[in-house]
This record gives structure tokens, sequence and C-alpha cells, in this order.
């Protein structure tokens, strides 16, 4: 499986740090790339990922095949997973993290999430 993010603010500038990870069958992660960026969009997101898709290609000579890929709740990181690699919707996941703090901004109700369940939720780590 794959992921992609971005940190916030957390160089001298203020912009995002794209990284990019893999995770190995013992959930292991590792840093495949990072990119400063000015700015966190599909464009940004959609060029790493085709960076990172060609340097492969030059290294391994194939295609890059990719099952799973998780991100944030972000349309536009979603976006670009999907036409990059083509990954249908139901293999890309959402960060848990992001998906829980959506729900702590939102009523559990908008989700239509059973109300015996929601205190479970929110207490979740």
């Amino acid at each position: 499986m794959w992921g992609i993010g971005a940190t916030s603010k957390v160089n001298s500038l203020g912009f995002p740090l794209i990284t990019l990870v893999t995770q190995d069958c013992d959930h292991e992660i590792f840093p495949i790339a990072f990119a400063p960026s000015s700015s966190e969009c599909e464009v940004t997101i959609s060029f790493v990922l085709i960076s990172v898709a060609e340097a492969y290609k030059l290294l391994y000579g194939k295609e890059l095949k990719i099952s799973y890929f998780m991100s944030d709740c972000a349309s536009y990181t979603f976006n670009s997973v999907v036409k990059i690699f083509r990954i249908l919707p139901e293999n890309h996941l959402s960060c848990y993290i992001h998906v829980k703090q959506r729900q702590k901004q939102k009523s559990l109700a908008e989700y239509k999430v059973d109300k015996d369940d929601r205190e479970s939720i929110l207490q979740a780590h």
C-alpha cells in the first residue's frame, strides 16, 4: 500500500512538504519521495506521483502498479491518485485520523452513524 500527504507549516516559509510512503507486509512504513511545494493541490500531487512513476519505469523498466492507496480526505489528492494510477475508488483508503477529525467537526448523525456507536467512534484511538 502507498500513502501520500503533506505536512502543514513546518518549515520556515510555511510551505507544505509533500510526502509519499509505502508500507510492507510487516506494516513498516518507508519514505519514497519528498517534495517541498508552495501549495498542496491537484497539480502538485499529480506532479509528485507522475515523477515517481516515471522514475520507477526508468529504474525497473516496467509500469508502476499500485493496488491500494491511502491519503487524507482531500478531493484533489483522491482525483490525482485515481487519474494517474487508475485505482478504483474503492481501493483508495481515507486516513483514519482525518476521517475521525472530520467526524468530530460534523455531527455523526449527518453520517447516519447509529447513536449507540457514536461514543465508541469518538473515543477510538
